[in-house]
């Protein structure tokens, strides 16, 4: 597998939208990089944010809970 992921990539690797990853993005919550004109993001930094938000909503069951975090 490639280091590095396109939007779309991304958004099916954690399992969201587009819309919900462009939100991570533009609170600061997941980090990216810019070339060019195109957006991507490191599968590292993808596994990281997930373990992140899974430490931070463990005992919550609702399906929200997966992506909620805490900056």
């Amino acid at each position: 597998p490639t280091e590095f992921m396109t939007n779309k990539e991304a958004a099916d690797y954690l399992r969201t939208s587009t819309l919900t990853l462009w939100r991570l993005r533009r609170s600061g919550s997941i980090p990216f990089y810019r070339i060019a004109r195109k957006v991507l993001y490191r599968r590292s930094d993808l596994d990281t944010f997930s373990e992140e938000c899974r430490r931070n909503n463990s005992g919550r069951s609702d399906e929200s809970a997966s992506l909620s975090f805490a900056k």
